[in-house]
């Protein structure tokens, strides 16, 4: 008799956690269903407000026109960057262009600007969900996932501000994620091929994604030996098996890596076209910018961390502090011409207020914090998966954005996300504090665009202030 009230309350219960799971289901699709209408709303908007390309907007939409014009053969020489945005785009809308331009030839008909901008919505919107997929697969290792907070964490990952601007508009950065997300996503699921060709297809996009190819790969690699090492192989088993199983694995990276060598070869270079303004220097003040916006956007996790670890903090860790405050001291920062000229983005005045004022020297003790607690963030994992990841992490960091002569925000969209992906998913309050944070920039970012316009005094055109 006891046992069956026991049953029946057991029942009871998992009748109302499935009520509760539903109704939380039925919440988030109502939710999510919400914000894409609020994001296509907004879209709608900007497209009357913006009916010509907005500033470099100009040279990947006229280059856009000339494929559609089946011209091939044409190269705006002001794009840097590989033509994968523009075939991706033709390859998404130019077949289905008889349903709205009928028996039209005209390239602006083809393609019309608020498809050819509809593209990177497509890809927003695909990077929120591949941001829930990978770290869905990444928290799983080591936890029970809460969906909420998944589903919270994903859409603070991908209202990234500098990143969500852009998915109103034709630029480079969406789809440049997007392909990383889908490589890292592939390979985590154990499918290397498919994984090494979207690695192939974000080189399309842009080229210093090989960097990230290659993150991919040697995380991979290095995981793999250390593993193997535990087993009870002799050194010259491990060493034939090692190398055996991270070629047949890595073999689809290493396709990819020679046919970035031979574009480089043939290419002369990495740039496409105006290499003089996008020259490869050593732009060692860089991690300064970086670090600043790593401090910015992920103040919460970083402050979580740091009230987390007060009563952890020993000499070793101010030594460690101190060190790279020095070491930060002693990085050189480049004025590029552009940032000095343009003042309708915000780095314009990041620099002049900050970076190169007189007072700039105050924040080095605060980035070598955000350094020290952005990886200390990653202590959820084991001993060697978390030093495989800092290292490599911190490597292809350094490779990405030390070689820009130009501060631009977007640089550091890439390396930030794959970091952020590998946070553990625990406390729910850094997390929303975090989507609330980037919800009001974005908020600000959108009214100074969309209401604070401005002259110059040598155009009668509106400028506007954007990322």
């Amino acid at each position: 008799m006891t046992s069956n009230k026991e049953s029946d309350q057991w029942t009871e219960k998992a009748n109302e956690s499935n009520s509760d799971d539903l109704y939380t289901i039925q919440r988030t699709i109502i939710g999510l269903v919400g914000l894409v209408m609020c994001f296509l709303t907004l879209f709608i908007f900007l497209q009357d407000l913006l009916p010509k390309p907005y500033m470099d907007e100009q040279f990947h939409v006229d280059q856009l026109h000339a494929y559609c014009a089946g011209n091939f053969s044409y190269w705006n020489n002001k794009l840097t960057t590989p033509p994968g945005l523009y075939l991706f785009t033709m390859g998404v809308f130019k077949p289905f262009k008889e349903l709205y331009a009928f028996g039209r030839e005209s390239p602006e008909e083809i393609c019309p600007l608020y498809l050819v901008r509809f593209t990177n919505f497509l890809f927003g919107t695909a990077n929120f969900f591949l941001v829930y997929l990978i770290q869905s697969n990444l928290n799983s290792k080591y936890m029970f996932v809460d969906k909420f907070k998944l589903l919270i964490s994903s859409l603070a990952t991908a209202s990234l501000p500098p990143l969500f601007f852009f998915n109103f508009f034709y630029y480079t950065d969406p789809g440049s994620l997007f392909f990383v997300l889908l490589m890292y996503l592939f390979d985590l699921e154990d499918h290397t091929y498919l994984a090494s060709l979207f690695g192939f297809l974000s080189l399309l996009f842009r080229q210093s994604n090989i960097v990230w190819v290659f993150f991919v790969a040697a995380k991979f690699s290095v995981n793999f030996i250390i593993n193997l090492k535990q087993s009870n192989l002799s050194n010259k088993d491990l060493l034939l098996q090692s190398t055996i199983s991270i070629m047949k694995r890595c073999a689809g990276y290493l396709l990819v890596a020679i046919a970035f060598i031979a574009f480089l070869i043939i290419n002369n270079g990495i740039v496409l076209g105006d290499r003089e303004a996008h020259k490869a220097v050593l732009h060692t003040g860089q991690m300064h910018y970086y670090l600043a916006f790593v401090c910015l956007f992920a103040w919460p996790h970083l402050l979580y961390e740091l009230f987390r670890y007060l009563d952890r903090i020993d000499l070793k860790f101010l030594l460690k502090f101190l060190f790279i405050v020095l070491l930060l001291s002693c990085l050189s920062n480049y004025a590029h011409p552009y940032l000095l000229a343009d003042n309708r983005h915000y780095t314009f005045y990041a620099w002049r207020r900050i970076f190169n004022s007189s007072y700039s020297f105050l924040f080095l003790p605060l980035y070598s914090l955000g350094l020290l607690l952005m990886y200390q963030k990653m202590n959820h994992l084991d001993n060697y998966s978390r030093n495989v990841f800092i290292s490599f992490h911190l490597l292809c960091t350094l490779l990405t954005i030390l070689p820009a002569y130009l501060l631009e925000f977007r640089y550091f969209i890439i390396p930030f996300i794959i970091w952020r992906l590998h946070l553990k998913i625990d406390n729910r309050w850094a997390f929303r504090f975090e989507l609330l944070t980037n919800v009001m920039i974005n908020l600000i970012t959108f009214y100074v665009f969309i209401f604070k316009p401005f002259y110059w005094d040598s155009s009668t055109d509106l400028q506007r202030l954007m990322w």
